[in-house]
């Protein structure tokens, strides 16, 4: 059986697929039935004749069809024990050919692969994901596996955007924990402080307005924190709708927004055909736009230059201030919804939202330094051209 597995597998018998594989064991394996059967038959012939002494010369076809006379069948138990071993066998060939058919195409071509599938969906079962199931023959088995290799890669995405997810809410809990502790603390201290001496008299009027701005300010910045915290939500259920416009359009809105922020148009760079149509969110880009374009004009020295490029099937908006630019770190976190250049308030999420709108448009959202100076920030969206 190890011969006959040897040379079914130089045969590459698993490239022609299941049925294609059955066919070619039965057939090969019906063949050397026939050649065992017709070498057992040629040495009881020859048995045969020796007995009884035949010297007649025959050819192949004859030799092979020749049959003991019956007289002499009768009488020679010895000739009658040939002749059952002569027919039996062939029903012995087959027997022992359909049990080791069987069980080669059952362990080669069924059980082998459904082992190697097994063992790679326990593996995706306990959380590995970083070993792909390989196919052993070039048949069904294989898209099951490529399939559940596809699978395997997907959940192993889930599980790091997942695992990503849940290291990003961390951080925002602890910024917005450090955020809420702040303003309460000061709000806390206030109010203990008027209730220890303004009721006595010992507060002057100047100081008890001066407490009462201080709570009036943190109740703000909770506020604040609040709508923060709406921001994010509003974030993910954020919903894309692509209609099909002129580009000129969105030229247009960013001319007007730019007016809105008391800049000229020249600030405002072209590069491209701005005539084609192509299908985007207007509105999306140009809550992206806004979101720079406060960014830069809170840390801008004295002036920005916006530029858009179109290159198919890409939009590509640059906002550029004449500001210190982004540190080391910064160019890394700045987009992190916890992040912020003042020391004082962690609420701008500016850059946050920028970048997961411009991620939902297909795109994404930069961060860089100009050659000299100031902070250039550039996003980039898909547009759909049919």
């Amino acid at each position: 059986m190890d011969w006959l597995e040897d040379q079914l597998d130089k045969l590459k018998i698993g490239a022609f697929g299941l049925k294609g594989s059955l066919f070619m064991i039965m057939t090969i394996g019906l063949i050397l039935v026939l050649l065992a059967w017709v070498f057992t038959v040629s040495l009881i012939v020859s048995w045969e004749r020796l007995i009884i002494m035949d010297q007649q010369r025959l050819s192949t076809w004859e030799y092979l069809t020749w049959q003991p006379p019956l007289t002499v069948l009768k009488q020679n138990i010895v000739i009658q024990r040939f002749e059952f071993v002569r027919w039996g066998s062939l029903v012995g060939y087959l027997v022992l050919y359909c049990r080791l058919a069987s069980a080669f195409f059952v362990e080669n071509q069924v059980m082998q692969p459904i082992i190697a599938i097994s063992d790679g969906v326990e593996q995706i079962k306990s959380g590995d994901f970083g070993h792909p199931i390989y196919a052993i023959n070039k048949d069904e088995f294989q898209s099951l596996t490529e399939q559940i290799n596809e699978m395997r890669i997907q959940l192993k995405d889930s599980q790091e955007q997942i695992h990503q997810l849940h290291i990003e809410q961390k951080k925002i809990n602890a910024a917005f924990s450090h955020d809420l502790r702040t303003p309460l603390t000061v709000i806390q201290n206030n109010v203990e402080l008027i209730e220890t001496y303004y009721p006595t008299g010992q507060m002057a009027d100047d100081l008890l307005y001066k407490s009462l701005g201080k709570i009036q300010s943190n109740i703000q910045r909770l506020d604040a924190f609040s709508a923060t915290m709406k921001s994010i939500q509003k974030i993910d259920d954020f919903e894309v709708h692509m209609s099909r416009n002129s580009l000129s359009d969105l030229v247009e809105n960013i001319r007007d927004l730019l007016k809105t922020f008391g800049l000229e148009d020249s600030a405002l760079r072209l590069s491209g055909n701005f005539s084609v149509l192509a299908a985007y969110d207007l509105y999306l880009i140009m809550e992206v736009f806004e979101n720079l374009l406060t960014n830069a004009m809170r840390y801008k020295k004295q002036c920005i230059e916006v530029t858009l490029e179109y290159q198919n099937p890409y939009i590509f908006l640059f906002v550029k201030d004449d500001g210190n630019g982004f540190s080391k770190g910064e160019l890394t976190s700045a987009t992190l919804p916890y992040f912020s250049k003042s020391k004082e308030n962690h609420f701008g999420l500016g850059l946050t939202i920028a970048s997961s709108l411009t991620e939902k448009h297909g795109g994404v959202l930069k961060l860089a330094n100009g050659a000299e100076n100031g902070a250039i920030v550039s996003a980039v969206f898909q547009l759909n051209m049919r």
